[in-house]
């Protein structure tokens, strides 16, 4: 949400994204696709992971100096949320008080499931124990338990 006035308080710096942001923000202006050529200045630090198979089109991202995994839809955390609907709709898709994909998603979100074992096969031998998710709050630790869990249906 905020990229476009991130880019525009750094202009020097260089915007990095996923392949299917410059159709929904036609006004920002991508330096480099995510998972296509290697950023020289990433190595060692930061390491891409696309997550094949998975409709919607997730490059996930390790920083190995922090041992952190940053995701945008790969799971959600939010914990426990107020409201009446909103604790229902949490509990009914799964995802109430746990990092967890939401069911709607886990049923209709993959092409190649095949494909998608394999991505989170290989991210799960990356080094990180912290999470950033872009639903919800991060995890300080636990975090390849967490995402092996969340896909658990899908790596058996």
């Amino acid at each position: 949400m905020w990229i476009g006035a991130w880019a525009t308080a750094f202009p020097s710096a260089k915007l990095h994204g996923p392949a299917g942001l410059t159709e929904k923000r036609s006004d920002l202006k991508i330096d480099r696709t995510h998972a296509t050529t290697p950023e020289p200045a990433f190595a060692g630090v930061v390491d891409e992971h696309h997550i094949d198979g998975f409709r919607l089109d997730e490059t996930v991202i390790v920083h190995r100096p922090s041992s952190t995994l940053v995701v945008a839809d790969l799971v959600h955390n939010v914990g426990r949320p107020t409201g009446a609907w909103t604790v229902a709709y949490t509990k009914m898709m799964g995802f109430y008080d746990r990092v967890a994909l939401s069911r709607a998603i886990r049923l209709g979100g993959f092409t190649d499931r095949p494909a998608a074992r394999r991505s989170l096969e290989g991210l799960l031998a990356q080094p990180f124990d912290r999470l950033v998710v872009g639903h919800g709050f991060p995890l300080d630790g636990g975090a390849r338990e967490a995402i092996a869990n969340a896909y658990a249906w899908l790596l058996r």
